[in-house]
């Protein structure tokens, strides 16, 4: 009956809209028919089929094309709807359209299918066939996978004549002011991967249409919204835009998903660049705050874009001389210190960059002249005398003796027992705190680690004389022997035997 219809010119035009109208009252027909059940007339998931049928069969209706952007937009909305159905939902919902045989299909499908023929019949044979030979149909079929799938679409769909994205563009962000909760992340997932084409210039309207959904509790429409902003990203006038954006996008840095920190790490060093020094200034003390909490991260690409951006943030305000940046700064040299160890090759050279251009802004010549030098054995003694901040110290290098890296709990116990030689003899509680702490350690899977804190509690126990006073000649000559006897050493003061020496 529906071919018939649509093959009539007169008819093709009416039957086809009434579709589209159909497809369009979903929710409306949803509540209706889970909640009592009552035959419709017509159903969206009727009209899917039925839709299925004409453009399967030829001849197929000339106004197709005419109608091809609306009913694109209305099917894809109809996959999302079904998508989401429960299996109770479903069934009913296909028994309702289907009679009480058994179902061959299910609703998501049908209007997959529908899709498929819709593309093909419009020319779009190539989108079909991508989609399929990415797996991008089967994304569709699971709520799980969903918003992938729809992104591989949109994806897919940027080869298409300008005049269609555009209108696609600008329903899409129409119905994004509408606040359907239903399709927000169907809508997202499209309209995100639209705004890398350079040939379409909405970027205000859309900056402000993200903003909006940048603070949603939803982990997924939030990932969506930072994927839109990277990829405007590539328009240096939008990234000068964004200013706004800032305090929202530095919230992003503390979400557990990697995913969503890793993006913001991307926007907020586009931004970085483009910013006046005066800006970066206002935000450096809170922007390295939030850093320094995702140096640790578990995620390596978390780890290297934080400590580039700080690095990058260090270079840009060089100079400056507010306190809660110089306190924040200082407070990240052990962390770097330890991940110059790091298991990733792009931690370690990161870290050393970015403890490099620290040095820079503390005007610390030594500690420059260190990391230049690759003296890494010596940076931690560095960090203790001219610092003075060994128990502060203590507590951060502690808190690396649990990490899953075995490189850095063996950077921790070497930190932790010089600290325990510097505390020698003038806290017996701290030292004693020091070796119940490596304690934990003699039982570490890491033969290496295990071995390490087992000599560093015994050298740390063992009975020395009080270190001297550092303002006294006697300290002096201290010190001076410490450094001869560290330069002799073969392994430059990286072992055991030099602590030993020392402490003698």
């Amino acid at each position: 009956m529906w071919r018939v219809l649509a093959s009539k010119p007169a008819a093709a035009e009416k039957v086809l809209g009434e579709l589209f109208d159909v497809l369009l009252d979903w929710p409306v027909h949803k509540a209706s028919l889970i909640l009592d059940g009552d035959h419709m007339d017509i159903s969206p998931l009727t009209a899917t089929m039925a839709l299925q049928e004409i453009l399967q069969r030829p001849p197929c209706p000339p106004q197709v094309e005419a109608f091809f952007p609306q009913l694109f937009l209305a099917l894809l909305f109809q996959i999302s709807v079904t998508a989401a159905l429960t299996p109770e939902e479903a069934e009913m919902c296909w028994r309702q359209c289907q009679g009480e045989e058994s179902a061959l299909t299910s609703p998501v499908r049908a209007a997959v299918r529908a899709m498929k023929a819709l593309l093909c019949r419009a020319g779009y044979e190539r989108q079909v066939l991508l989609m399929a030979r990415k797996g991008g149909w089967d994304m569709l079929l699971r709520a799980e996978t969903h918003h992938s799938g729809v992104a591989l679409l949109a994806r897919e769909m940027r080869e298409t004549p300008r005049s269609l994205r555009v209108y696609l563009l600008r329903q899409l962000a129409v119905l994004l002011r509408l606040e359907e909760p239903s399709q927000e992340i169907s809508i997202l997932a499209f309209l995100v991967e639209l705004v890398d084409c350079p040939d379409l210039c909405e970027d205000d309207d859309i900056l402000l249409l993200l903003a909006r959904y940048l603070q949603h509790g939803s982990q997924v429409i939030r990932g969506l919204v930072l994927r839109g902003l990277v990829l405007l990203c590539k328009r240096p006038q939008t990234v000068r835009e964004m200013h706004f954006l800032l305090p929202l996008i530095m919230e992003q840095l503390r979400d557990a998903d990697s995913d969503i920190s890793t993006k913001a790490l991307v926007v907020l060093r586009h931004m970085v660049h483009v910013m006046g020094e005066e800006t970066v200034a206002s935000i450096a003390p809170q922007l390295s705050a939030e850093l320094l909490l995702l140096f640790d991260a578990d995620a390596v690409q978390v780890r290297v874009l934080s400590t580039r951006l700080f690095r990058d943030v260090l270079a840009i305000v060089l100079g400056t001389k507010d306190q809660q940046l110089q306190k924040q700064v200082r407070s990240s040299l052990l962390p770097l210190l330890f991940h110059m160890e790091d298991e990733s090759c792009s931690v370690r050279q990161a870290s050393r960059e970015a403890l490099l251009r620290a040095a820079n802004f503390l005007k610390w010549k030594q500690l420059r002249q260190l990391v230049e030098t690759a003296q890494t054995w010596r940076i931690g003694e560095c960090l203790l005398v001219r610092a003075r901040r060994a128990e502060e110290y203590l507590h951060q290098s502690l808190t690396y003796l649990e990490s899953p890296q075995e490189s850095l709990r063996e950077a921790a116990v070497r930190f932790t027992g010089l600290v325990g030689q510097h505390l020698r003899g003038r806290s017996k509680e701290k030292l004693e705190d020091i070796c119940t702490a490596l304690q934990g350690l003699q039982e570490d899977s890491s033969p290496s680690v295990c071995c390490l804190a087992t000599q560093t509690i015994l050298l740390l126990r063992a009975p020395g004389k009080m270190t001297p006073s550092p303002g006294t000649l006697q300290g002096l000559c201290y010190r001076l022997r410490r450094a001869w006897e560290r330069w002799h050493c073969p392994l430059r003061g990286d072992c055991v035997c030099c602590w030993s020496s020392a402490a003698s």
